[in-house]
């Protein structure tokens, strides 16, 4: 799906499973996701195989970018989510959403703390998720 590439830096709505749709810049793809910075300025990792369809938006002009990095990367999204261990993570949003720290990652599922209850989550049904990055550090840029 990497041919998509030529949606980085264009605005978009994007029609995935669950509830809602995402609208705002792409600001990056990977093999098996894609980053997404909203129209609130929030960074969302959106599992491709949840996409059905992204419409591009071409009367929405996005301010220019100041081109530092300010998401985390990795190759593919289990990986993202690995290197995100410790890390306070919001998936899914809707009403199937929750929020947890990352405690451990496997191939197949994560194991995320929340309020003291551990809870196994099969990674592909991880829609999209969302982390903040405090404003006064820079970003962490993870291979």
């Amino acid at each position: 799906m990497s041919n998509l590439d030529y949606l980085v830096g264009k605005n978009v709505d994007i029609h995935k499973t669950g509830p809602g749709l995402f609208s705002g810049k792409i600001l990056d793809v990977k093999s098996d996701y894609l980053v997404i910075k909203s129209k609130n300025d929030e960074i969302y990792y959106i599992n491709l195989y949840h996409i059905h369809k992204i419409v591009e938006d071409d009367t929405r002009v996005s301010p220019p970018s100041d081109n530092t990095k300010e998401f985390f990367e990795a190759n593919n999204f289990s990986s993202l989510l690995k290197n995100l261990t410790g890390q306070k993570i919001c998936f899914n949003n809707g009403p199937e959403g929750f929020t947890g720290i990352i405690k451990e990652v496997d191939r197949d599922f994560l194991k995320c703390e929340e309020k003291g209850k551990t809870s196994c989550i099969f990674i592909f049904h991880i829609r999209c998720f969302k982390t903040s990055i405090p404003k006064q550090d820079s970003p962490k840029i993870i291979d």
